[in-house]
């Protein structure tokens, strides 16, 4: 009797499988995290000049809620950006990052292109959201907006 059963060979691979939202959803709440640090600090510190002082006397300058955006009639956006960034945006951006490095792994394998270059972006995101956190100018903004 002929054994008609083809054993798979080892050398096929599996063919990539798109991972869904996952990467994008990734990649959207660490610009979320980033973004609220630029809306928040970044942003309000050079438009209102606030860099022609030395980072020591930044709390002296000025209070944050005196100055621009938050002394206008559009300062609520403004303002839940500032508490999403100081509550919840270094976890978030923690949280992406290690879920990014767990799915780059996971996944290797049947990642597609498009998710495994999106997933790095949202990690690398990540990482340097957290990098900037330990700046002299995160630490005197942050000292700033809470002052």
């Amino acid at each position: 009797m002929v054994d008609l059963h083809i054993a798979p060979s080892e050398t096929t691979r599996e063919q990539p499988v798109p991972s869904g939202r996952a990467p994008w959803v990734a990649l959207a709440l660490a610009v979320s995290a980033a973004m609220s640090y630029v809306v928040s600090m970044v942003l309000p510190y050079y438009v209102n000049n606030l860099d022609r002082f030395p980072l020591e006397d930044l709390p002296l300058a000025g209070d944050a809620i005196e100055l621009w955006p938050y002394d206008t009639a559009y300062s609520l956006p403004f303002l839940v950006a500032g508490i999403y960034a100081l509550m919840c945006a270094p976890f978030v951006a923690g949280a992406v990052a290690m879920w990014a490095g767990f799915r780059l792994w996971v996944d290797r394998r049947t990642m597609t292109q498009l998710s495994r270059a999106i997933m790095l972006l949202a990690a690398a995101v990540s990482i340097g959201t957290w990098g900037w956190l330990f700046t002299p100018l995160a630490s005197a903004l942050l000292s700033w907006l809470l002052d």
